[in-house]
């Protein structure tokens, strides 16, 4: 007997499959009948409330959302989209969300649905491929499948252990923060084998432009990144708007059109809700072809619609595991 959830995954890319035939003759419909069909069968809060976000952003005929969508399709390989964006509608927002909310009934503990970690000079032996098995069987048991990896440069050379622990676990999505250096062919070519993968390259450093080309030529999915600091997100709103427009720009020509923020340590709730509310408003009457992606923001915003507040991220607080 085949179980339920491979049915379930079955379905619903043969669903995708279905209508991406269209695509091309109809992109627009395409993706409106796309996001209309998986809010239909969303079983989840947080399915429905995601979707229905998405949704917004594609109402309008001239959204420049549109060709955001259409410049991934062509750049990345589709397989690694599909892959991807199934793990996180079924697996981290539908069994992953139910797994949670079962594992705070039982224990009196909240999780998030996806965890933070910081690859170091200091911590990186630890990671090995066994050690990161271990973590993943742990917190998937919890409801978790997603992961950040923040990976310094001091780390880079753990990554091959990281990558082979992270095909091993197909059904997980991992977010993984690349650092300023130069990526050996080989570790790009064990990246063509990842189908659960989203890169995030700095938009500053000496050697990120050229990683984004090796990235390219392999049709890897990434996205650019850029660090904000407390002192950044204090400007007033006409400086925060100048700000992101000029950001999104940067992207509007280059090879990928996903801008993820990602905001330093101390800065204060209200700061961060003022600028998530900028993020927001500027996303509705976004005219460049970019996905604008506030890293804290938009992942507790999950983490409330799952449990009400705001939850910690960071893998350490859940260590050590048994």
């Amino acid at each position: 007997m085949v179980p339920k959830r491979d049915i379930t995954r079955t379905l619903a890319e043969g669903t995708v499959r279905m209508h991406m035939k269209t695509y091309n003759s109809d992109p627009k419909r395409t993706i409106r009948r796309l996001i209309d069909t998986g809010y239909r069968l969303s079983h989840s809060c947080v399915q429905k409330e995601i979707l229905l976000q998405i949704g917004g952003l594609f109402q309008k005929e001239n959204s420049a959302y549109y060709t955001a969508v259409d410049k991934e399709l062509k750049n990345v390989d589709n397989e690694k989209l599909l892959h991807f964006g199934l793990n996180l509608a079924l697996n981290s927002w539908r069994r992953g969300a139910h797994r949670i909310h079962l594992h705070e009934r039982l224990t009196g503990k909240e999780m998030p649905w996806i965890l933070n970690l910081k690859l170091t000079g200091e911590n990186a032996g630890q990671y090995t491929e066994e050690y990161m098995d271990k973590l993943i069987e742990h917190f998937e048991a919890q409801g978790i499948y997603a992961y950040h990896v923040e990976c310094m440069p001091e780390a880079v050379n753990q990554l091959p252990e990281i990558w082979k622990a992270i095909h091993s676990h197909q059904e997980c999505d991992f977010l993984i923060k690349l650092p300023d250096v130069e990526l050996k062919e080989t570790f790009l070519l064990a990246l063509e084998n990842l189908k659960n993968v989203l890169l995030g390259v700095s938009m500053e450093g000496e050697h990120v432009d050229a990683l984004c080309e090796s990235l390219l030529a392999h049709h890897l999915f990434y996205a650019r990144t850029k660090s904000l600091s407390a002192e950044d997100l204090s400007v007033p709103v006409t400086e925060m708007k100048a700000l992101l427009k000029k950001m999104t720009s940067c992207l509007e020509n280059k090879g990928t059109s996903i801008l993820l923020l990602r905001t330093d340590e101390g800065v204060s709730n209200l700061t961060m809700q003022k600028f998530f509310n900028q993020v927001m408003d500027f996303r509705k009457n976004c005219k460049t072809p970019v996905l604008l992606v506030s890293y804290h923001n938009d992942c507790q915003k999950i983490n409330r619609i799952l449990l009400g507040e705001n939850v910690s991220t960071d893998i350490n607080s859940y260590l050590p595991i048994e």
